[in-house]
């Protein structure tokens, strides 16, 4: 090894390089860590941050709310709106400097996202109406678009939409805002509603004949069912034991029989004017005796018959027509001069009030129940209307106009569909939501009570 305190050469040479690494090392400046923010300073808008430093390699961000990043210029987003202290540390060869600087954050708007969901989700069928609940988030306008082949749209934040016929649909919305547009579609599966057939009573007093015949609501085919003895009235359906029950005003009877008219029984005789007929699936069905004014009850295990509620010991309105029965209560129409409208009783006999009277209901025949949604349906003949109300009598309103009593009224609660007869012999429909009647059959004659049977 050269020992180089014996050489002095050598020994100033080291030292002239040993000096001249350590002025290099001193002088090398440090990195300046300025720096600015462009951009429009609202939550949801691009801020982009640029170094106005020298003499740096390496740039560390902190923007205020716990949130870092490397990069030479980033840029950055706020959500929130406040007050932030961001921070830059530049550093370099010369070591590292730290800035920071406070900006304010006002409030901005968000990029859209669109989405959305069904209200009846679960009952997707052709004919009933389907509400969209819109759950896009910073929209400001909406399109959407229901897949159907006419090419149905909508502008409305949350639309109700038809669709006339089963199959696959892929509906799509488009949320747009100022800063953009987002898109959300859904395939739907729309089957085919089981509208069910209207039974009704229809006299053909042209040629003395009387029948039940048949509406199929979808085709609207009418046809007969079968022949009934005499002019009739009423008519009920229990769905368990799939017999009809009508009434016969020329005989003063009540039947059953089966749908196909194969099997007449007589169940009850003996009445002064039978109207109406109501079923309660307990097994009793209850009759309206317009000329006793009398609700009659008729327990079916063994046709026993009773007089449930009466004029003259009960105070039930005289000359009762329209019967349906809901939820263990009986709802009725009477038609004498200060009878009128509508009245409700129990089942047991000990209690039958007027709910809805004259001046807010007029006075009419038919009567239906819809135990579903809550509400009555009852004609006003005086009015020339089919009026609502709910079970109580409460918020009459009117639901259609008519042109001649209506004996039978009908609501499909779960399709949302009410059906009703007229006496000239004509049955029409109308969208429980709105919309305008639609005439299902007409110029059938005399037409009097109908029921619907799915």
């Amino acid at each position: 090894m050269i020992n180089i305190l014996k050489k002095p050469g050598i020994m100033l040479l080291w030292l002239l390089a040993l000096a001249a690494a350590c002025t290099e090392e001193e002088t090398m400046p440090r990195p300046t860590a300025d720096f600015s923010v462009s951009g429009t300073m609202k939550t949801y808008d691009t801020l982009v941050f640029e170094p106005n430093a020298q003499n740096a390699t390496s740039f560390y961000w902190h923007f205020g709310n716990g949130e870092t990043v490397y990069g030479v210029k980033p840029v950055y987003v706020y959500t929130t709106p406040g007050t932030y202290t961001v921070t830059l540390q530049a550093s370099g060869e010369g070591g590292r400097t730290i800035s920071s600087r406070e900006i304010t954050v006002g409030v901005g708007v968000p990029f859209p996202t669109a989405a959305f969901e069904l209200e009846n989700e679960g009952v997707l069928v052709d004919g009933l109406p389907i509400v969209f609940i819109n759950q896009s988030i910073a929209g400001s306008s909406y399109l959407w678009e229901f897949g159907d082949e006419a090419g149905s749209t909508s502008t409305d934040k949350d639309p109700i939409f038809t669709y006339t016929s089963a199959g696959q649909y892929e509906v799509a919305l488009t949320t747009t805002n100022e800063k953009g547009s987002a898109s959300y579609k859904m395939e739907l599966t729309i089957i085919e509603a089981n509208l069910g057939t209207i039974y009704f009573i229809n006299n053909d007093l042209d040629n003395n004949k009387f029948y039940v015949k048949k509406l199929d609501i979808r085709t609207k085919n009418v046809s007969t069912a079968f022949e009934i003895p005499g002019f009739g009235y009423g008519i009920a359906y229990d769905e368990a034991t799939g017999l009809i029950y009508y009434s016969d005003d020329d005989n003063l009877k009540i039947y059953s029989n089966t749908l196909d008219g194969s099997n007449q029984l007589e169940i009850a005789a003996g009445f002064s004017s039978v109207r109406d007929l109501a079923l309660d699936p307990d097994g009793y069905l209850y009759v309206t005796d317009r000329s006793a004014s009398a609700i009659v009850e008729i327990r079916l295990s063994d046709n026993r018959i009773s007089t449930l509620y009466d004029h003259v010991n009960d105070g039930l309105g005289e000359l009762p027509e329209g019967i349906d029965f809901a939820g263990g209560e009986l709802y009725a129409t009477c038609v004498e001069i200060d009878a009128e409208s509508v009245w409700k009783g129990n089942v047991f006999g000990d209690g039958i009030t007027n709910i809805i009277d004259y001046n807010a209901g007029g006075y009419g025949y038919g009567i239906g129940i819809d135990e579903l949604n809550g509400k009555i349906y009852f004609d006003d003949t005086d009015g020339g209307n089919i009026n609502s109300a709910n079970l109580d009598g409460s918020d009459v309103k009117v639901v259609t106009s008519t042109t001649d009593r209506v004996y039978g009224i009908e609501a499909d609660g779960e399709l949302g569909k009410l059906y009703w007869s007229e006496r000239e012999g004509a049955i029409y429909a109308i969208e429980l939501a709105g919309g305008a009647p639609a005439t299902l059959a007409e110029g059938l004659g005399d037409i009097r009570s109908i029921v619907l049977v799915k």
